[in-house]
């Protein structure tokens, strides 16, 4: 009996005296180390974009900044304002407007003359800062003022005729007219040619280079032979726009 309970004593303390209780020991597997992606190339900054090249607009001989309408009996009225003629070239050149601007230049550069006896043409003188500027008209058929090589002429009041409401014109700018094959301004018996830089002011009135003061009658050294017709030899059109006209027209 004393032999068994010495055999159950010592199972037993077997069982309860473990002595201090170890953590479970885990060898630990070596971290794999994470594969570098590879960096990628970084991209070229792009370079701004150069700025486009802007062709100038080109500017025309011709430009009209309206001041306001005077209207006549309708449909007649001027367009009056600012108008500014330049020459762009070395050598002179004629600028021919409209006789009216609401009527358009002939699609062919040639005007003739009718059976009407008289002289076709008439001509204004006006005296500016700078010289003087004469504009020759041939009645019913065109307007033109004879620039010198890179001339500028500003009219700080000029009066534009038309039978209707007008926004826009076309201009010649033409290198001869001539008359019969003669160029106008030999034929013609007074100076074409404008100052070279010449502003004339609005209270300027023109005089008629048409009457003879002296005599008090109309001119008598013009040529006698008839004229038939005046071509012109037109270098560009041009359209010009009446600045302010469309204001004016809106309602």
């Amino acid at each position: 009996m004393v032999r068994r309970a010495l055999v159950v004593g010592i199972l037993v303390g077997a069982c309860t005296s473990s002595g201090p209780e170890q953590e479970p020991q885990f060898r630990a597997e070596p971290v794999a180390k994470p594969v570098a992606e590879p960096i990628a190339e970084a991209e070229p900054v792009a370079k701004p974009m150069a700025e486009a090249e802007v062709e100038p607009v080109e500017r025309g001989p011709v430009q009209m900044v309206l001041g306001g309408i005077q209207h006549g009996k309708p449909p007649l009225r001027w367009y009056a304002g600012r108008l500014t003629l330049e020459n762009h070239d070395g050598r002179p050149r004629w600028l021919v407007f409209p006789y009216d601007i609401s009527t358009p230049l002939p699609a062919e550069p040639v005007f003739t003359v009718g059976t009407s006896p008289g002289i076709p043409f008439g001509g204004a003188g006006f005296t500016g800062e700078g010289g003087a500027v004469v504009e020759v008209r041939m009645v019913g058929e065109f307007s033109a003022f004879h620039l010198a090589a890179h001339g500028r002429v500003d009219f700080e009041r000029y009066d534009l005729k038309a039978w209707g409401p007008v926004e826009r014109f076309e201009v010649w700018e033409v290198a001869e007219l001539r008359v019969d094959g003669r160029p106008l301004e030999d034929w013609l018996p007074y100076p074409t040619l404008s100052g070279a830089d010449v502003i004339v002011g609005p209270q300027v009135k023109s005089t008629d280079l048409d009457w003879n003061r002296a005599t008090s009658s109309g001119r008598k050294d013009y040529p006698t032979k008839p004229v038939h017709e005046v071509r012109a030899e037109v270098v560009r059109r041009w359209p010009v726009e009446i600045v302010g006209a469309a204001e004016q027209h809106a309602p």
